[in-house]
């Protein structure tokens, strides 16, 4: 008898501890639905809201039903399952875009974020995007940047940021871009430069893409060779032609230079980049070099690329 009353017991208490459990669980869970349903509040359901095809998102067809990571996945909208199509990201939607990729979806669906619809950003969407734990961000719709932004931008950790659709960049925003300290910055649709963001842009220290250049004067050219230092990469593609001057100005970078668009050069051209004082110089097999340049190859320690 003694002993049935004892395994009552303890059956008793096992059972109200287990019942302590599953209270404190859905107490735990109705607590993060709640975050995340306030963190959703604001946010559209459909591509047509987070592309501007259906004008700024209302309570009415906010998110209230995320309860986890993993519901977010199953219930998202579809612009997160396609972030190209978002023509507009506010930073509330920008950090539910970084908490949908996570850790898993970075290395199981590509370690890139391509969001080349939008066409404006500002600095606090930037500070969320840069979060992302990928390689590579593309912002190629970005047709313009603030120094602010660009300064958010620049706190990425990742290797690759693309702003290939900039036409235009001052001093200042190109100062706060040579902060970023991942491998490759891409400024291809850049066709103009002044001197002062010349050596702005030069204080990067990775490769530098400017192949949308397809001109370049001497003061240019010795801004960009004076400052880019270390073991980077300038990337002058876009160059059609090249002046003896600006070819001496150029000869000055200690970096490697890849001048892959030039399809001729004159005796004193090659006799200026002879003395170019990095360790690649790098051309095109359409580049006609002449015998000048076999000679300065034959000449000088550093290599040619073709």
């Amino acid at each position: 008898m003694k002993h049935n009353v004892i395994t009552r017991r303890a059956f008793l208490l096992s059972s109200l501890a287990l019942l302590a459990c599953l209270v404190c669980g859905v107490l735990v869970w109705k607590g993060f639905g709640k975050s995340l349903s306030d963190l959703t509040a604001n946010w559209p359901q459909n591509a047509d809201a987070a592309s501007g095809n259906a004008g700024t998102p209302k309570a009415g067809h906010a998110l209230t039903t995320f309860k986890t990571k993993h519901r977010i996945r199953e219930e998202q909208p579809s612009w997160l399952k396609d972030p190209k199509l978002l023509k507009q990201l506010t930073p509330e939607m920008a950090k539910l875009l970084i908490l949908s990729l996570g850790d898993m979806e970075v290395k199981t669906r590509g370690s890139y974020l391509n969001l080349i619809g939008l066409t404006t950003l500002d600095a606090e969407t930037a500070k969320a995007l840069a979060e992302f734990k990928g390689d590579a961000l593309y912002l190629r719709g970005l047709t313009t940047l603030d120094a602010e932004t660009a300064r958010a931008l620049a706190e990425f950790k990742g290797k690759i940021l693309s702003l290939d659709g900039l036409t235009t960049l001052d001093a200042e925003t190109a100062k706060a871009l040579a902060e970023f300290k991942g491998e490759f910055l891409s400024l291809s649709a850049l066709t103009t430069l002044d001197a002062e963001t010349s050596k702005a842009l030069a204080e990067f220290e990775g490769y530098l893409r400017l192949d949308g250049l397809t001109t370049l004067d001497a003061e240019m050219a010795k801004r960009l060779a004076e400052n880019f230092k270390g073991e980077g990469i300038l990337i002058l593609d876009g160059l059609t032609t090249l002046d003896a001057e600006t070819a001496k100005a150029l000869a000055e970078c200690e970096a490697d230079l890849y001048l892959g668009g030039l399809t001729t050069l004159d005796a004193e051209t090659v006799k200026a980049l002879a003395e170019f004082k990095g360790q690649v110089l790098y051309f095109s097999d359409q580049t006609t070099l002449g015998a000048e340049m076999e000679e300065a190859r034959s000449a000088k320690p550093f290599l040619f690329w073709e």
